[in-house]
């Protein structure tokens, strides 16, 4: 395993993607330790992993949001949300945070709601009196809520990974992700009544509603757009589709609700599908690295020895489970969410398996750990996107300092969710479908 993470950060040092440096470095060790006769098997395997008829929700989910990130939908859901928050203390802040949610259910994307969020949010919560330090966070925390909402393209991968129901770990993200949500907005509201120097003190200047035409507009625009949210998670949790079909379905009606707004043409509709095949296939080089890892484990017996260990020490079931989460928050922190997932699951899914957690209870909770991660310092990644949105001038102290609130916030569920866990599997336990 040492001569595996010492080819690793050769490739990482010399600037190889981690896409590519994580499989070749493993592929590599393989060769040396086993020989190119292990070589065959372990193609047929790759292959194996990655045609899975499972994981194509994963590049439909990635399609719809990309074009919801080009067709400007998020202007719309700021405009609306804001006429019908104003009278709310700290309106802006609200509707970052729920723009965000509902942005994050249509794109799927943390990396999307940062930037397309981040763009247009910023510029008016500064103008509205927000610090550089609010507005930034504000952007960072909201972007990572589309990681749980359903449909996330990271319970899918997670799902594929870790052997798990795809549709339960979609709908089970819902509760978690509602609850963030409003945890966030509740922080938002109560602070806003006693610091308004940090949460806008200009909110009073928004101009007068025409409550009709804001009746009509919402209407026009969030009935279509739910129609796309709903599809792919009732025809789940009914059991009418599996996520595959959901992902399909959901992608054709979001190109076609697009399209009747006007807000989608043949170069869009291109710029799509080509980010759409450059993540895709980023993603599925991932997913042949965490394959190649798992088998790398297998063939020096590192999983079965870390099993022993852990039971000949005999370290109480719920302690070994905070410390698998507070691994994966700390490794969360330092590299982006996918990878995170490739270097623990293949000994954490088993672990987990051995002391008897529910898989759907543990993956929601690995999950909430990895969303948290990627709004942490130093390195989380939504942390870096929202930086490079913002407005000249604004680093990423102004980022870290912003973030810090809403982190601490944040984990205040995880105990909830760890000494109530009805809480996290209540929905998956109640679908029709799998």
């Amino acid at each position: 395993m040492l001569l595996m993470f010492l080819i690793l950060f050769i490739f990482l040092f010399i600037g190889t993607p981690i896409a590519f440096a994580f499989g070749l470095a493993n592929l590599l060790t393989i060769l040396l330790i086993v020989g190119p006769q292990y070589s065959g098997i372990l193609v047929f395997d790759c292959f194996s992993n990655i045609s899975n008829f499972l994981f194509i929700a994963i590049p439909l989910f990635i399609l719809m949001g990309e074009c919801f990130n080009r067709s400007g939908i998020a202007d719309v859901l700021v405009r609306i949300l804001t006429s019908w928050l104003k009278w709310i203390p700290g309106a802006m802040g609200l509707v970052t945070v729920i723009g965000n949610a509902i942005f994050g259910a249509l794109s799927g994307s943390s990396l999307a709601a940062c930037a397309a969020f981040g763009s247009t949010m910023i510029p008016i919560m500064l103008r509205k009196g927000y610090t550089r330090e609010t507005s930034t966070g504000l952007i960072a925390f909201g972007g990572v809520l589309s990681i749980l909402i359903p449909p996330s393209a990271l319970m899918v991968i997670y799902g594929g990974l870790a052997n798990v129901s795809i549709g339960k770990m979609l709908i089970g993200g819902i509760t978690p992700g509602l609850l963030l949500t409003f945890l966030g907005c509740i922080y938002l509201v109560g602070l806003s009544k006693f610091k308004f120097h940090v949460y806008g003190n200009k909110e009073d200047e928004i101009e007068d509603i025409n409550y009709l035409k804001l009746i009509f507009e919402s209407i026009k625009y969030f009935l279509p757009l739910s129609i796309v949210i709903l599809a792919v998670t009732v025809s789940i949790y009914l059991g009418i589709a599996t996520p595959s079909e959901a992902s399909a379905m959901g992608c054709v009606i979001a190109v076609i609700i697009i399209t009747i707004y006007g807000k989608m043409d043949f170069r869009k509709l291109n710029s799509a599908l080509r980010e759409t095949m450059i993540t895709t296939g980023m993603i599925f080089f991932i997913v042949v690295g965490s394959g190649t890892f798992s088998h790398l484990l297998f063939l020096t017996g590192t999983t079965q020895e870390l099993l022993t260990i852990l039971v000949e020490i005999n370290i109480p079931p719920l302690m070994m489970a905070i410390f698998m989460l507070v691994i994966v928050l700390i490794l969360g922190s330092l590299i982006d969410v996918i990878s995170v997932m490739f270097i623990t699951l293949p000994v954490f899914k088993p672990l987990s398996n051995m002391l008897g957690f529910d898989e759907i209870w543990f993956g929601l909770l690995y999950m909430y750990c990895i969303t948290l991660g990627s709004m942490t310092p130093p390195f989380g990644v939504n942390l870096f996107v929202t930086q490079s949105v913002s407005p000249v001038g604004t680093t990423l102290q102004h980022v870290y300092r912003g973030i810090i609130p809403f982190v601490i916030v944040s984990f205040f569920l995880i105990p909830l969710f760890i000494l109530f866990p009805d809480i996290l599997t209540y929905l998956p336990s109640k679908m029709l479908g799998r």
